[in-house]
């Protein structure tokens, strides 16, 4: 499958930046497609093991010095560029992301947001596959794109979750590009807001992009592409939107398509918005979005996102640990208000609580739980404005689960939605996660 994209990496010297899925995917791809390069590895780890012969492979806490004298660089999401030395004039930085985009044969939808990205892009790729094969979902979703590529041909789709991290450089976008909300998040990782929505602006910034879908609460967005570019947009509130989703009916500029399905999985406003977006991204490519709403009503949610877990002592229990924004937060709990017990918290990055307790404070809510470091920060505040709730700071989850235990009353409803990253305490959401369940397992278990 060579072009002339990949063309351009004949004969240069090539390190893959970072080592994990994304990085052996790479290493995989260039391995087998791309002929005569010299490829280096540089990871802080030394004791990954290539999947293939390399020329070196730089470690320790210099490796990031190593990228200055190679033709191009292959950068893995997780690495900021801040952090990156300055590069001779003749060295390309590039990603997965960018060689996916600027290989792939078929039609890439694209799909980014501060919250929402995977549940948005698993139901667009649930509703094309119901409707056609060959549909791919990559991406941040955990599947490298790279990985499928060779399997596909111009008429294959392809459903891409894009980080913020993963547009933050290389000049291509996909053909369809999604834009479902902005708010702050990884701000230590670029270090502004600013630098953050810059990133996100550039899923609809260049040539490839032909259509792009937007959120219409965030009208600023329309003005990213440039003039030629087409513009949807969709909302969860919102009649006047291009598509929008309302108390469970489906309408395009107004005129309604059907009512969805009352047994869907989905729940709250902010699915909504996130079923509209879906519908939008399916229409851009000429389905029509009427057959699609009956498919709903299989549609399951991924774990931990507003997951309902069971029932544990004859309390309800739901996990939502992928709410790494406050305002994701937010709309769990508008969607199951009223609620009996919050547990919230995580790793503090330096977002601002104070219009998020505000905005906490005007729902119904039995007893709030907060775990560190943002959840005792949340606690201080609300005491401090005297909210009407029962707050307590916890030491950690598992003592958050023996509290939401106790407090929550029988047949009540308790949601962990931390609101925050989890790597003061886990390594990702999944963990986080898997260790509130298993938590809340052994507490009922012991009462």
């Amino acid at each position: 499958m060579p072009n002339q994209f990949l063309e351009s990496f004949r004969g240069k010297s090539i390190c893959i930046l970072g080592y994990g899925r994304e990085g052996m995917s790479t290493h995989r791809f260039l391995h087998k497609v791309v002929e005569d390069v010299d490829i280096s590895l540089a990871d802080e780890r030394s004791d990954h093991r290539p999947l293939f012969p390399v020329n070196h492979y730089y470690s320790g806490p210099d490796y990031l010095k190593s990228t200055t004298r190679f033709d191009i660089v292959i950068k893995s999401p997780g690495i900021p560029l801040a952090k990156l030395p300055e590069y001779k004039r003749s060295t390309k930085l590039s990603s997965q992301t960018e060689i996916f985009l600027k290989s792939f044969p078929g039609t890439v939808i694209g799909i980014t947001g501060t919250y929402g990205k995977s549940t948005t892009s698993s139901l667009v790729h649930n509703l094309l596959s119901s409707q056609r094969d060959d549909v791919h979902l990559l991406g941040n979703i955990g599947i490298p794109p790279l990985d499928v590529i060779e399997s596909t041909s111009a008429g294959s789709l392809a459903v891409f979750e894009m980080s913020s991290h993963q547009l933050q450089h290389g000049e291509v976008s996909p053909d369809v590009a999604v834009f479902l909300n902005l708010h702050p998040e990884h701000l230590d990782y670029y270090g502004s807001f600013e630098a953050y929505q810059s990133a996100k602006q550039r899923i609809a910034a260049f040539p490839r992009c032909k259509m792009f879908i937007y959120n219409s609460g965030y009208s600023a967005a329309r003005d990213w592409p440039s003039p030629e570019v087409r513009r949807v947009s969709f909302s969860g509130t919102d009649l006047d939107s291009d598509y929008s989703v309302v108390n469970g009916q489906a309408f395009y500029r107004g005129s309604l398509i059907g009512d969805l399905p009352s047994n869907k999985a989905l729940q709250g406003s902010h699915n909504e918005a996130n079923i509209a977006a879906a519908l939008a991204a399916c229409a851009a490519l000429d389905f029509d979005p009427k057959p699609l709403i009956s498919q709903l009503e299989h549609f399951k949610p991924l774990p931990h996102r507003m997951q309902f877990i069971g029932e544990f002592s004859s309390r309800r229990f739901y996990d939502d640990s992928a709410s790494t924004a406050p305002e994701a937060t937010l709309a769990a709990v508008r969607a199951l208000s009223p609620l009996d017990t919050l547990i919230v918290g995580g790793m503090d990055r330096g977002i601002e609580l104070h219009e998020f307790c505000r905005n906490l404070a005007q729902h119904q809510i039995g007893s709030i739980i907060g775990v560190p470091q943002t959840g005792h920060n949340i606690i201080e505040i609300l005491k401090a404005n005297d909210a009407d709730f029962n707050l307590i700071s916890a030491e950690n989850l598992e003592a958050a689960v023996r509290e939401a235990l106790f407090r929550t009353p029988e047949s009540g409803v308790c949601l962990f939605s931390p609101g925050a990253a989890s790597y003061n305490a886990f390594s990702n959401f999944v963990q986080r996660g898997n260790a509130f369940r298993s938590y809340l397992t052994a507490s009922s278990t012991a009462r």
